[in-house]
C-alpha cells in the first residue's frame, strides 16, 4: 500500500469521525433542550398549582361575598330610591342618583383587587426568573 492510498484511507476515517461526532453533538444539543423544556415546565406547573390553590379560595370567598353583597344591595337599593323618591317627587331621578351613588361605590370596591394585579399578583416569578437565568447563561456560554 503506498503512500496516497494510506493517507486517502485516513483522511476518510477522520471524515466519517468528524460527522459523527458532529451528529451526537447535535443529538445531544437537541436532548439538553429536550431536558431543559422538561424542567420549564414543570416549573411553571409547580406555581400555577400554587397559583391555583390561591385563586380557588379568593374566588369562592369572592362569590359568597357577592351573594351577600347582592342581597344587601337590592335591599338598600330600594328602601334609598323610596328615600330619595319621597323627597324629590321623582322616581326616575331617584333611580339615576342611586345608581350613579353605587357605581361610584363599586369604583372604589374595585381599587384594591386591580392595584394587586397590576403589581404582578399573578405573576409567575420562579418561571420567568429561571428563563432570564439560563438567557444569561447561555449568552456567557456562547460568548466564551
Amino acid at each position: 500500500m503506498d503512500y496516497a492510498e494510506k493517507s486517502g484511507r485516513q483522511a476518510e476515517v477522520i471524515s466519517s469521525t468528524r460527522q459523527q461526532g458532529t451528529i451526537d453533538l447535535v443529538k445531544e444539543l437537541f436532548q439538553q433542550t429536550g431536558n431543559y423544556l422538561v424542567d420549564l415546565g414543570r416549573l411553571f406547573l409547580a406555581e400555577a398549582e400554587e397559583k391555583t390553590a390561591f385563586l380557588k379560595v379568593l374566588a369562592i370567598s369572592a362569590v359568597v361575598a357577592a351573594l351577600f353583597a347582592a342581597c344587601g344591595f337590592l335591599l338598600l337599593s330600594v328602601a334609598l330610591v323610596c328615600l330619595v323618591a319621597y323627597g324629590l317627587g321623582s322616581w326616575g331621578w331617584a333611580f339615576c342618583i342611586v345608581g350613579v351613588a353605587w357605581v361610584i361605590v363599586a369604583g372604589l370596591v374595585i381599587m384594591p383587587a386591580m392595584r394587586s394585579l397590576s403589581k404582578g399578583a399573578l405573576r409567575f416569578e420562579k418561571t420567568t426568573t429561571r428563563v432570564k437565568d439560563d438567557k444569561e447563561w447561555i449568552k456567557q456560554k456562547l460568548a466564551a
